[in-house]
């Protein structure tokens, strides 16, 4: 079998944490750059966590965040989030991710980590409130880079060295929910499969063309084999 590197998008792939980044986001700006509601009607869908903050400052100071400034941003981001998923339900885990990350792992030369936007702290807090924490080894994260492109073949490239495989002779594949997901796929030469469990309109991810175009993840054995993974 071909060595194979699958990675997970978070939100809207794996789970839903109901509006937990974007309300403590909020909170965190409101406390470091004294500006309320800096988020209202923006995206988060497919963003990385350090695109929206820089976009933020852009849009309601008309300039970047100091150093300090961003991590004063995220240290309480991060302890908004750990408090805000103690007081809700918790993340809510979408329908067949444990059992296909659980057949992933049984696979011999597949490792399965995370492609996402969040910052590696917050997806880690977001996965642990979920239980899906030991599932993942490695990622490309959204404090590794603003551009999701980036943070996505990093995260291949970390696939890539836990095989002791290269880069030539391993297949990755992206699973996600937007279309910034696919697009970053294709961008690294990567395979896509794309769900319909987050925010994206069908009709805008199947114009990104992905190999793959799903409901959710409980149609895994229909084209797992398509990929050597079934």
């Amino acid at each position: 079998m071909r060595p194979t590197v699958v990675l997970f998008d978070i939100d809207g792939t794996l789970l839903r944490a109901d509006g937990a980044g974007r309300r403590c986001f909020t909170e965190a700006f409101l406390g470091v750059f004294g500006v309320a509601d800096a988020f209202s009607g923006v995206p988060f869908s497919g963003r990385t966590d350090l695109d929206l903050l820089a976009r933020a400052c852009a849009a309601h100071l008309g300039r970047a965040a100091t150093a300090p400034e961003a991590r004063s941003f995220f240290e309480g981001y991060h302890r908004a989030l750990e408090a805000d998923l103690r007081l809700v339900e918790g993340c809510e885990v979408l329908p067949a991710v444990e059992e296909v990350l659980s057949r992933l792992s049984r696979r011999a030369q597949v490792a399965v980590g995370l492609a996402t936007g969040n910052a590696e702290l917050g997806a880690q807090i977001k996965l642990h409130r979920a239980g899906l924490e030991g599932w993942f080894r490695f990622g490309g994260y959204g404090s590794d880079d603003a551009d999701r492109q980036v943070l996505t073949r990093l995260g291949a490239e970390r696939g890539v060295a836990h095989l002791g495989s290269t880069w030539s002779e391993t297949q990755v594949v992206v699973v996600g929910d937007s279309e910034h997901d696919v697009r970053c796929a294709h961008g690294i030469g990567a395979a896509a499969v794309a769900v319909q469990t987050g925010w994206t309109p069908v009709e805008t991810l199947a114009a990104e063309r992905p190999e793959v175009l799903v409901a959710d993840l409980t149609t895994f054995g229909a084209w797992a084999g398509r990929f050597g993974l079934a």
